[in-house]
């Protein structure tokens, strides 16, 4: 009961297998019922104990069981069992005359002066099935809470042209950490695991250029993301930086190198015109010097920055700017990109500038 605390004692004489069913539903019962007060919570600890090992023993009663147990085996010539019994009787028992029976019967055994060895019967073990009893139900209870224990970690199939696992360098150096957050994309098939470690389920396999919303940083090596209905931990060097529309276009599909230095020429061979060029904006730009649609060369500058370039082809009349980040080197190209200009160039002379 909740305000009351109700505290019975049964008095039974009992074989061994009864009392070890009849404990076994009285510390059910307390277990379901015995904590809803304030004596229930001092007082079934201690109830659950003293069922456990097998109910409080009443030692005359049970002398005279096993007087009687031990007349019925002299009576079958079980003599041992007889011997064994009289020796458990005569220790439990302080009645005078219950004693002189029980020495009467140990002369007709031949009274032996030592004591008989206790006979090895079937008679179940109290505190083992009690703790059972009580461990099972607590050990079930975690299992369902935690199902994925009882999982397999990776047998999550892959999804039809969903690329090939990401091979990690083991120089890898994670780029771009304060702007990790946010909109990205997987870099090949990338395993989505319940927890940050190698070791722990996949709940799913993110195919490559798969767009994916990166929610934490969890250290240098894990990130927290979500992919559809699911959310959980990638490895850093398995995510590319941008759109993954861009990504999936231009083929990006390695994690980018270090951005480029101010005024680096990205591809091309360099000629000896000279051009200045400032860049306005913050973002950072790629130009692509053109020959009518022929490229000639390409050219990387970063944001609010300017240039004094005199390496350009004397041949070129047209100049694309794209603004971006997060260049991509091993696709030539921004994965996010901002905008992009077209410029008609007339070179001639030495002080020419543009601005973009």
């Amino acid at each position: 009961m909740i305000i009351t605390t109700v505290s019975n004692c049964h008095r039974s004489d009992l074989c061994r297998s009864c009392g070890l069913r009849a404990t076994l539903a009285a510390n059910l019962h307390n277990l379901v019922f015995g904590w809803w007060s304030l004596g229930g919570l001092l007082r079934t600890p201690g109830a659950l104990i003293n069922n456990a090992r097998g109910g409080k023993l009443e030692s005359e009663s049970n002398a005279i069981l096993l007087y009687r147990l031990a007349s019925h085996e002299l009576q079958t010539n079980h003599n041992t069992s007889a011997l064994a019994l009289l020796d458990q009787a005569r220790n439990l028992t302080q009645n005078a005359s219950l004693v002189d029976r029980i020495e009467r019967l140990l002369k007709r055994l031949g009274n032996p002066s030592t004591r008989a060895a206790s006979v090895q019967g079937s008679a179940p073990n109290f505190l083992f099935y009690h703790a059972l009893m009580i461990l099972l139900p607590a050990i079930a209870v975690v299992l369902l809470l935690n199902p994925h224990w009882l999982l397999r970690a990776a047998t999550v199939p892959a999804p039809i042209g969903a690329g090939e696992p990401v091979t990690i360098s083991p120089f890898h150096r994670p780029l771009y950490g304060e702007e990790r957050l946010g909109q990205h994309y997987s870099l090949g098939l990338v395993d989505l695991h319940q927890e940050a470690a190698v070791e722990s389920r996949v709940l799913t396999r993110i195919p490559v250029y798969h767009q994916v919303r990166v929610e934490s940083v969890a250290d240098s090596v894990w990130l927290k993301v979500s992919s559809g209905m699911h959310s959980g931990y990638v490895r850093e060097a398995e995510m590319g930086f941008g759109d993954a529309t861009i990504a999936r276009k231009e083929q990006c599909n390695k994690y980018p190198q270090p951005r480029p230095f101010d005024g680096e020429i990205l591809k091309g061979i360099p000629g000896e015109a000279s051009l200045g060029i400032v860049n306005e904006k913050s973002e950072d730009a790629m130009l692509q010097f053109y020959n009518g649609k022929t490229p000639l060369l390409s050219l990387y500058l970063r944001g609010e920055s300017t240039l004094e370039f005199n390496r350009l082809p004397a041949q070129a009349t047209d100049l694309r700017v794209t603004h971006g980040t997060f260049y991509n080197a091993s696709c030539g190209v921004f994965t996010r990109i901002n905008g992009s200009k077209r410029y008609r160039l007339t070179l001639f002379g030495t002080n020419q500038a543009i601005s973009l």
